[in-house]
């Protein structure tokens, strides 16, 4: 399953640049799901998904994409999962924080009998 979205981090020894890290740590703890939401851009200093925890990427009703930006360490011990409701195809876009424009591609599946053709029915 491809999920639409990047993680965005600053390499060692980059100048400062986005992600700054604003929205403090992000922890998932064991036990723990925690939605983001598509259309969405998130700026966090640390990422901590433990294991057990479920960081969840939230884009029912919305097809656009969620920008997760990170400033120091991203740890996923636990599941990064999507719930998703794309019940047709198409191209989606998108502009980061820093101008670059990136985007991505919907392909619709055929559906068999009484089912939508997604992976995720």
């Amino acid at each position: 399953m491809q999920i639409p979205f990047g993680f965005m981090k600053n390499p060692a020894g980059a100048a400062a640049t986005w992600p700054f890290g604003t929205g403090g740590a992000l922890t998932v703890l064991n036990g723990q799901t925690v939605d983001i939401f598509m259309n969405t851009t998130y700026d966090y200093s640390s990422i901590d998904v433990q294991l057990g925890g479920v960081l969840r990427i939230n884009n029912v009703g919305n097809f656009n994409t969620c920008i997760l930006g990170c400033s120091g360490n991203i740890i996923i011990n636990g599941s990064v999962t999507q719930i998703r409701n794309f019940t047709t195809g198409g191209v989606y876009s998108n502009t980061d924080p820093l101008g670059n424009i990136f985007g991505y591609t919907v392909t619709q599946k055929n559906g068999g009998s009484g089912g939508t053709g997604g992976p995720w029915d």
